[in-house]
């Protein structure tokens, strides 16, 4: 019902709260956005040897890869580095 952004959002969710550390999530989302542009690479194979424009319009997974990479890397960095409290002003 939710699509692409509810499958990245779940993956992020579900990575942050197993008890997987802050380190090991950046990691691991950094992992994904090179599994992306290897993606990409094995994609174009196929079209090797052409010079095609539209060699990105032929399948959207390299962008879902690195969208929940990147999500998945921002949500363990930001466990990592807790914004500070904010004080109420008086």
């Amino acid at each position: 019902a939710f699509g692409l952004p509810g499958l990245i959002g779940a993956v992020a969710v579900v990575a942050t709260r197993h008890r997987v550390d802050a380190r090991r999530q950046i990691v691991a989302g950094a992992a994904g956005l090179g599994a992306a542009g290897l993606l990409q690479v094995a994609l174009a194979i196929p079209s090797w040897g052409s010079v095609d424009a539209l060699v990105n319009s032929h399948t959207a997974w390299p962008h879902v890869v690195a969208a929940a990479g990147l999500v998945i890397a921002l949500a363990g960095a930001m466990r990592a580095n807790p914004a500070p409290p904010q004080r109420a002003h008086r």
